[in-house]
């Protein structure tokens, strides 16, 4: 009853904002006013400031990035990696609190058994111009939508210098959009190769896309069984940030939320993992609330205290187990 009483309490909050989301747990979807520093800051790939509502900036095309850091097997005198993995951040990510994300995802994952290469793709999400998230989300989703090209440029360019290396990546909330139109792209732009050597695995953990859209005869559903060994989709059902925010905003159900709309027209390679034992709530002291379990869109990652402490590895635990498992 407590928990019926505080979804309701919450989406009328959701509507008395005008559609905005207002956070309602304890559990970090009430995000700090200030980021603490990377304790390794990973590689980077980046587009930040090459995009504007989804068009280009002047002095961009829409191949471009930078790499900000050491990364092996491009760096000079680095050796490739046996794998690489690229985690994507979310919406209203400004690029310290992208490197922040990236961060938390290296050391859970490294604290998971991954012994492969973590770089992070950071892209102009940070378009939320009020407290309340009102505006700028539709902003963030075409600069998403045109950040495919420039994520699968990279991965071209990361394979014919490191044809060895197995690739993966890791498209978090919002940035589930983003490795999505990289494959989609690989898969129908006439200016990138046809013989580039498919994704080892993609990940989706809390995907912020219309939970159709995965879906053979949809937009992703052949690009994912052409470019990719494995697609993951990591969901859970008690995911309130999606459950109330997303239908606002989109009109429709999130994959991260539901899974995938009709399972029968799954690409042969996708798989699902309901996640929701995976995200533990926290209250301010650190303790798991032990009825609260899936409403923690922002754990997917992993959780860290005040202190900067591990709490939770999210789901990068089942995202390590994974990748090893295809090898």
């Amino acid at each position: 009853m407590r928990r019926r009483r505080r979804a309701i309490i919450a989406v009328l909050l959701v509507f008395i904002a005008g559609g905005a989301w207002v956070a309602i747990s304890k559990s970090g979807l009430v995000q700090p006013s200030h980021w603490q520093q990377p304790t390794h800051p990973v590689p980077i790939i980046s587009t930040r400031g090459q995009f504007k509502d989804g068009k280009l900036t002047a002095g961009h095309d829409a191949f471009d990035y930078s790499i900000e850091g050491e990364l092996p097997g491009l760096t000079r005198g680095t050796k490739p990696p046996q794998d690489l993995l690229i985690v994507v951040h979310g919406f209203n990510n400004t690029a310290e609190k992208a490197r922040y994300k990236f961060d938390i995802a290296r050391e859970s994952l490294k604290g998971a058994g991954f012994k492969g290469v973590i770089a992070g793709y950071s892209w102009d999400a940070d378009t939320q111009s009020d407290p309340l998230a009102m505006t700028g989300y539709h902003e963030a989703l075409h600069n998403a939508t045109a950040n495919g090209l420039a994520l699968a440029r990279f991965i071209v360019d990361y394979k014919a210098a490191c044809p060895q290396t197995r690739v993966h990546l890791i498209g978090y909330s919002m940035g589930a959009r983003v490795a999505l139109e990289a494959l989609h792209a690989m898969s129908e732009d006439m200016h990138l190769p046809r013989d580039v050597v498919p994704l080892s695995s993609v990940h989706l953990v809390g995907a912020s896309l219309q939970n159709s859209d995965v879906e053979l005869g949809q937009r992703y559903g052949e690009a994912i069984q052409a470019r990719c060994a494995r697609l993951f989709n990591y969901y859970s059902p008690e995911d309130n940030k999606l459950g109330y925010y997303y239908p606002l905003k989109e009109g429709n159900r999130a994959l991260g939320l539901t899974g995938i709309l009709h399972k029968d027209r799954s690409p042969p390679n996708y798989f699902e993992i309901d996640a929701r034992m995976e995200l533990p709530k926290f209250d301010a002291s650190g303790n798991v609330d032990i009825d609260e379990y899936g409403d923690n869109h922002s754990g997917y990652l992993g959780t860290r205290d005040k202190e900067g402490q591990l709490l939770d590895d999210g789901v990068m635990d089942l995202v390590a187990r994974n990748i090893l498992a295809i090898r």
